[in-house]
């Protein structure tokens, strides 16, 4: 074999390993590591009470809501992060223990396509990581564990049929402050879904289309919301919704979630900030009534 056949095979070679090990790179893609620049930068403008975006420390960004020509289909766009929450229902048995209630299922869904952060396992799903356990967990205490939804109404036949209302919450683009998205989107959808109309008789259960009867909405008995709180500096620097890279940056969190009866529904803390809590209290639980988003809701 001359020098040149070797070149060549040498080259295809390598084309193929270095083609075959980047894709395979792709797929498990982490998020770029920041830079020490980006955080002193970060933190030298919130010691001065400033933010990368010109926002103020207790300032959100700009909330935009739009709606999906199909009924519980909500868009949520908050910043750069933008969410797609979809509702659906269908027909299921009861579990034995709570014969009398219907059953709100949550799901949500990191795709990479929203984060490179967000890693695939072998089984090809998406989870995204602690922060999408995190965020998981969140929401499902937010959602279905506050019991917002009337469970109770979505009985059909006592231990026989029930409705179960499935909330399927995908993350378009990660841009931060992912869970406070992700909870308005869901509950927004939620109060948007409309399900079928039944009548129950001695004989069957007849289900009613959109022509022969209207659909009827869940009974909501509050609206929760979620609001995430990072510190800064060991809790002495507070701010409220912070983007992608202020989380990366920050020390701790507090995520909070408040009815709109002023109800506290949920409270997750995490982070190395021994002041987290006593600084909360006195900077954000005093404005967070006044410093609300501006919304822009469109059908």
């Amino acid at each position: 074999m001359t020098g040149s056949s070797k070149l060549l095979e040498n080259s295809w070679m390598s084309h193929f390993f270095l083609s075959t090990f980047s894709n395979v790179a792709d797929m498990n893609a982490k998020e770029p590591p920041i830079a020490n620049v980006e955080r002193q930068c970060v933190d030298l403008l919130l010691s001065e009470g400033k933010r990368l975006d010109g926002r103020k420390l207790l300032d959100f960004r700009s909330l935009d809501i739009s709606f999906a020509h199909e009924r519980g289909g909500v868009y949520v766009t908050l910043g750069d992060t933008r969410v797609f929450t979809q509702v659906s229902c269908d027909v299921t048995k009861p579990s034995v223990t709570r014969p009398f209630e219907g059953v709100l299922q949550l799901n949500l869904d990191l795709t990479p396509m929203a984060s490179q952060g967000f890693e695939m396992d072998r089984s090809g799903h998406c989870t995204g990581g602690e922060l999408g356990l995190e965020a998981n967990r969140i929401i499902e205490r937010c959602v279905r564990d506050s019991r917002c939804v009337d469970l109770e109404s979505l009985c059909i036949i006592s231990g026989e049929k029930v409705w179960r209302i499935r909330v399927d919450i995908k993350v378009l683009n990660h841009e931060g402050n992912i869970i406070d998205c992700c909870c308005i989107s869901a509950i927004t959808a939620l109060f948007h879904f409309r399900r079928p109309d039944v009548t129950v008789t001695e004989e069957r259960v007849q289900f009613h289309s959109s022509r022969e009867k209207a659909l009827i909405g869940l009974n909501m008995q509050h609206m929760p919301v979620c609001v995430t709180i990072a510190f800064f500096d060991q809790g002495r620097i507070v701010l409220l919704d912070p983007t992608r890279l202020e989380e990366a940056v920050m020390h701790g969190k507090m995520v909070i979630a408040v009815n709109n009866h002023k109800e506290l529904c949920t409270i997750h803390l995490t982070g190395n900030s021994s002041r987290s809590s006593t600084r909360a209290g006195s900077c954000c639980w005093t404005r967070l009534a006044s410093r609300r988003p501006s919304c822009t809701a469109r059908w």
